[in-house]
């Protein structure tokens, strides 16, 4: 079909008539349906939960995708015959790129109450194309028959096609002629040969064995299979945290019997001597102390196989007072269980039981029980050891995942699946464990479809946060110069990037959290490049403003004609730039404004020097005038002074000096003392009194 048609599929869900037929579980039906879709399908924004909205590049990858997915998740929910169809409209149209949306995103349309339930239907744009969009011959047969209001009822045969096993080898640990091993679930040994009892919690697998590709992953654990008494000898040997991480094999060979942790004897080390009491921080490292020297000593020899001295060793630590009464029963079980002395295994469990004080040993005692009781058959037994667990925590992990393994074990295949999903959504090893758990031999098929769903839904994520964070940090390198762009966000993003194309389940989740992270580091370096900016828009607007205060106050505007030019050149520019920032931000609107903001502050650096000057010429100006006012004053006081000087100091001193008085009197000499007074006196009063005056102001 032509690259500008798409082939829309909606689905109305009519939520009250589905929860009639399943109850609570509509709303994860439909849940289950959206995400499934979505793996190659592509949901519109406009999707709801009553209008489901995809769209495919061709029809019948619509279809088949709806079908299949419809049949497999009606078994998953036990839908049964009796409950008839669905509640759902489902209407297949063709949109050409570029047209508004059509009647089918429209869930008030009046053609939808006419639509049989669970029955597709076709409008007729896609009816007359519908050849053009065929993936291959006789890929999908189909025929239509005409329903009224421009829809054709849609009739659709998919053939069968062969099923591709992306884990093979689960059953390969079953391939040996004994029970399953308590310690780790295979046929190939007894207890007290099984290489688990060499691990420490240090060497564990399946923390890393997630970043291998799945074909890899499957790969390697055949040929871990293959090669078990070499790996067996090196685990023997004593393995380091280095070999594993250099050793893919080793890292899928361990994941296996990390499956099974629980119940092997390094976790019954690392509870005796945690000192947390919540079962969470079990693994941490830093809360082991070994703070008994008999039981440690005991579960060592256990591990490697002296079972006498390990019986005396956990006998004495029973006796021993303030001892770790309870894990030396636990590590005495262990030891009939390696003996094959199946009484006494179950005696020293119930003893346990008895002796559980806290929450985390109750926990432990119920889920060794469980695994003791399901390796007998007793599955109602061990279902009842859960239940212990689940009156302690609820939402416990390795609990809820033991009770998948058991409704497996009792036929209960749809509710373990839809519980298996959730819990492989919520945590990622148990992705891992599903996949290598031959335990799940019996679902293996719908499991593997589940976590292929889960890995498609999870890519998609992952490729959504990435392409989002690429769409940011493109945008965010047109924001700053080569020299002061943020490498380190880029070079993340590059790693996001490799780590996407290694596509294995621990990458690609790690990718779509790292990338939504990298997205909020790129946002909040968006707002605070956007602070400084509008910090420095509202430094020039005041930079410019006190410009503006001082050029109105200024007296001598007509002396400096050109700094009023810049003033208003500069308020343009800032006009402008206060408008281009209340856009929607975007890097080149970014740099357009830095440039503006360069402008203004050239002009203010411009008008400096210039107001600089303007205040020369004020001090010069406004003392010339302040000097020509006290002179002038200076010199009518002087003056008038004088006038009454001459004549008074005459009359003073009357006839008894009349040289003196001649001299008063003489009118040359009275000249030039009014002159020496004007010219000299005066003016140096009056530069005094003036400089005294601007001094203090």
């Amino acid at each position: 079909m032509a690259a500008e048609f798409t082939t829309v599929l909606a689905l109305q869900a009519l939520n009250y008539q589905g929860q009639n037929i399943l109850g609570e579980n509509w709303a994860d039906f439909l849940l289950d349906l959206r995400q499934s879709l979505a793996v190659k399908g592509t949901e519109d924004p406009a999707s709801t939960e009553s209008l489901l909205l995809f769209s495919f590049p061709q029809p019948d990858v619509a279809c088949i995708a709806l079908l299949e997915n419809l049949g497999r998740l009606k078994k998953v929910y036990e839908w049964k015959e009796n409950f008839g169809p669905l509640p759902l409209h489902i209407v297949l149209h063709l949109e050409k790129e570029g047209e508004p949306p059509g009647p089918v995103h429209d869930p008030a349309a009046t053609f939808w109450d006419l639509l049989h339930y669970e029955q597709p239907y076709a409008t007729s744009s896609l009816k007359q194309q519908w050849a053009e969009g065929q993936a291959g011959e006789n890929s999908l047969s189909h025929t239509f028959a005409e329903a009224g209001n421009n829809l054709y009822l849609l009739s659709l045969s998919i053939p069968e096609i062969p099923r591709i096993e992306i884990f093979p080898h689960r059953a390969l640990p079953l391939a040996g002629s004994f029970s399953p091993c308590f310690y780790c679930g295979m046929t190939t040994h007894r207890p007290a040969d099984c290489p688990g009892k060499m691990l420490t919690m240090a060497t564990q697998g399946i923390s890393l064995a997630g970043y291998l590709p799945l074909e890899k992953l499957s790969e390697l654990f055949g040929k871990a299979m293959s090669a078990q008494e070499k790996l067996a000898n090196t685990m023997a040997a004593g393995l380091t945290v280095s070999q594993v991480r250099q050793s893919p094999i080793l890292q899928v060979y361990l994941a296996y019997f990390d499956l099974n942790l629980v119940y092997q004897p390094r976790f019954l080390w690392n509870i005796a001597f945690n000192s947390s009491s919540k079962w969470e921080e079990l693994t941490k490292p830093d809360m082991v102390s070994v703070d008994s020297h008999s039981l440690h000593l005991g579960l060592d020899c256990l591990r490697v196989g002296q079972h006498a001295q390990a019986e005396d060793l956990f006998v004495e630590e029973s006796r021993r007072p303030k001892g770790k009464n309870f894990y030396a029963t636990i590590g005495r079980a262990f030891i009939a269980l390696e003996l094959e002395r199946d009484n006494d295994l179950e005696h020293f469990l119930e003893h346990a039981a008895i002796m559980a004080n806290s929450d985390k040993e109750k926990i432990y005692i119920a889920l060794l029980q469980s695994r003791y009781y399901a390796l007998r058959k007793d599955h109602w037994k061990a279902g009842h050891a859960l239940d212990t667990v689940f009156s302690v925590r609820r939402d416990l992990s390795e609990a809820l995942y033991r009770q998948v393994q058991l409704m497996v074990q009792g036929d209960m295949l749809e509710k373990s699946l839809r519980q298996l999903r959730a819990l492989v959504v919520d945590r990622k090893e148990l992705f891992i464990a599903a996949l290598m758990d031959p335990q799940l031999l019996a679902v293996a098929g719908p499991v593997e479809d589940l976590l292929s769903v889960r890995l498609q839904v999870q890519r998609q994520e992952a490729e959504e946060n990435l392409v989002k964070a690429q769409e940011v940090c493109q945008d965010l390198q047109t924001w700053f110069a080569e020299e002061a762009s943020p490498a380190t966000l880029f070079a993340d993003l590059s790693d996001l990037e490799k780590q996407f194309a290694q596509g294995s389940y621990y990458d690609l989740l790690e990718v779509a959290h790292k990338a939504q992270a990298l997205l909020r580091a790129s946002y909040r370096l968006q707002e605070n490049t956007l602070d400084a900016l509008q910090a420095d828009i509202a430094g020039m607007a005041a930079t410019w403003d006190s410009f503006r205060r001082y050029w109105q106050e200024y007296p001598y505007q007509s002396f400096f004609v050109n700094f009023q030019g810049i003033l208003e050149d500069g308020r343009k520019k800032l006009n402008e730039i206060e408008g281009l920032a209340k856009q929607n931000m975007h890097g080149q609107l970014y740099q357009t404004i830095q440039e503006k903001l360069v402008q203004v502050r050239e002009s203010c650096d411009a008008l400096k020097p210039l107001a600089a000057r303007m205040a020369w010429v004020r001090i010069v100006c406004d003392g010339a005038k302040l000097f020509g006012r006290k002179l002038l004053i200076t010199e009518m006081a002087l003056l008038g002074l004088g006038a009454l000087l001459f004549p008074l100091l005459a009359f003073w001193l009357g006839g008894d000096s009349g040289g003196m008085i001649e001299l008063l009197t003489n009118s040359w000499l009275q000249r030039q003392a009014l002159l020496i007074v004007t010219l000299f006196v005066a003016p140096l009063f009056a530069l005094a009194q003036t400089l005294w005056e601007m001094m203090d102001t």
